[in-house]
């Protein structure tokens, strides 16, 4: 699996500076070719991020978010519906991942997934298409 460091794309892990970007750039790249973007511990401020199929986000899970050596997630945006959106990462997985709303906004989620924008349809040729792809 091909394996993606936010710190390599400019994450900085202060709690402090934003690093949207950082991990945005690092999303992209892992949905490319469904890869893993590893979150080093430490306190990141970002913005929604989203996440694509067969990606996988892992940190380094703490008894919280203000457990000290934890991979944390601060939202900076108080517009945002939500830190982290799923919705269509079919295959994806969110591991070891500290989020914090930062008590921004009113109704935020962690982590979302809008059943109204997934087509079954869509699953349905998705999981023929790998299948097709494991027997070649």
């Amino acid at each position: 699996m091909n394996s993606f460091n936010v710190l390599d794309f400019g994450a900085v892990a202060d709690g402090q500076t934003d690093s949207t970007a950082a991990f945005r750039a690092a999303l992209e790249r892992a949905s490319a070719c469904r890869g893993e973007v590893l979150v080093p511990p430490g306190d990141y401020c970002t913005g929604r991020l989203t996440m694509g199929k067969g990606v996988v986000m892992r940190g380094t899970a703490g008894w919280s978010f203000r457990s000290y050596g934890a991979s944390t997630l601060h939202l900076n945006d108080e517009t945002a519906d939500c830190l982290i959106d799923m919705t269509g990462a079919f295959g994806g997985a969110l591991s070891g991942v500290c989020l914090d709303g930062e008590r921004l906004g009113e109704n935020i989620h962690g982590v979302k997934i809008d059943w109204e924008d997934i087509n079954l349809q869509d699953i349905v040729e998705e999981a023929r298409a790998e299948l097709y792809r494991a027997q070649a």
